[in-house]
């Protein structure tokens, strides 16, 4: 029985039933910034780790596929293994890359909610169309955190971005002085650090939203004296 229906405040704590049921509709907890923080950070992690041999194995292309001969520029074969091997050798230097992103997205995005697969959030509901219920949206509580979520965002990551580029601005003027290859390997490392650095500013957002989501999925789970009343009576004889 609804609140609207019985006037009475969601005050009970969701039985096991109530949570139950909300999984099987897909309705679970998740924070889309936390999975963003994970990304991130896998990114950045990435590139300090195999940055390097990324960046080596990119110069070797650039030179395998600007040191052709005449005859070899001619013969359609010839360029097609060109293309092929220049595909081939990207693709084995970022394999771990996107290995290391794809198991942290992964893991980031069930680390709340844990593994939930259901039908029935795959299905169309005619009350997502309902004007006034997108109405209530716009002012409620999570719309007004997800506002500030987003200042943050902007906020927060801008300034350590510019502190970023202030700090590091002495390193990449040095660039212009260095050999081509060691220029690829320092540049590589000052933008993985650069970005390390400013992806991890995304933990101010996360340490808001992971509290927030599990506050407000616990209150929307909530329920009525009458409706703990109403399950026991159903469920329970």
């Amino acid at each position: 029985m609804a609140e609207e229906d019985t006037g009475q405040e969601k005050s009970q704590e969701p039985t096991q039933k109530r949570i139950q049921d909300a999984r099987k509709k897909g309705d679970i907890a998740r924070s889309k910034e936390l999975t963003t923080l994970a990304l991130l950070m896998a990114s950045a992690a990435s590139a300090l780790l195999f940055g390097g041999a990324v960046g080596q194995t990119m110069l070797d292309l650039f030179t395998f596929n600007f040191d052709l001969r005449r005859d070899e520029l001619i013969d359609k074969a010839f360029m097609s293994y060109h293309l092929y091997r220049s595909l081939f050798d990207a693709f084995l230097s970022l394999w771990a890359f996107f290995l290391l992103v794809t198991i942290a997205t992964i893991f980031s995005s069930v680390a709340l909610g844990g593994w939930n697969f259901s039908g029935e959030s795959l299905q169309p509901k005619g009350s997502r169309l309902d004007p006034i219920a997108g109405i209530k949206r716009m002012f409620s509580l999570k719309s007004l955190v997800e506002l500030f979520k987003a200042i943050a965002k902007v906020l927060i990551v801008g300034a350590i971005a510019i502190l970023a580029v202030y700090i590091l601005r002495p390193e990449l003027m040095m660039l212009t002085s260095e050999a081509v290859k060691a220029a690829i390997d320092h540049s590589v490392t000052i933008l993985a650090w650069a970005f390390l650095v400013i992806s991890a500013a995304m933990i101010f957002i996360v340490l808001v939203d992971v509290p927030f989501q599990l506050y407000d999925y616990k209150k929307k789970l909530k329920m009525t004296m009458q409706e703990v009343k109403d399950e026991m009576k159903k469920y329970r004889g």
